[in-house]
């Protein structure tokens, strides 16, 4: 029951996730890698809670990834993604990060950890 109610208050009332890529850094056939991104990164944002005093912010968010680089560990085994970021609330406040190491597997659920 508990998850369920966590889940259902979600601090964000819309979440928008898009991305480009460096077509010079990362070919077309790798990109199958960033195929379910957008969505688990929307997912991973609805179902977090960031402040649990701040339960109904009520935050529209954009969020727009530049990805650079795929690390490879060997021909088909990726771990991390390098790139840069924009969040925005599409009005008066952005962060911008232009040193993003993400590690990332396709498939694999983005958890936020409250204790760090």
């Amino acid at each position: 029951m508990f998850i369920l109610v966590n889940i259902s208050i979600s601090q964000f009332i819309e979440t928008q996730v898009s991305y480009e890529y460096n077509k010079s850094q990362i070919k077309d056939d790798e990109l199958y890698i960033l195929d379910e991104f957008t969505s688990l990164i929307k997912k991973y944002y609805n179902i977090s809670n960031f402040s649990y005093d701040h339960k109904d912010l009520d935050i529209p968010l954009k969020i727009h990834f530049i990805f650079e680089k795929i690390y490879f560990n060997g021909e088909n085994n990726y771990k991390k993604i390098g790139g840069q970021f924009i969040i925005s609330n599409s009005s008066d406040q952005f962060y911008y990060n232009k040193n993003l190491i993400l590690p990332y597997y396709k498939g694999k659920t983005i958890y936020h950890n409250g204790s760090s």
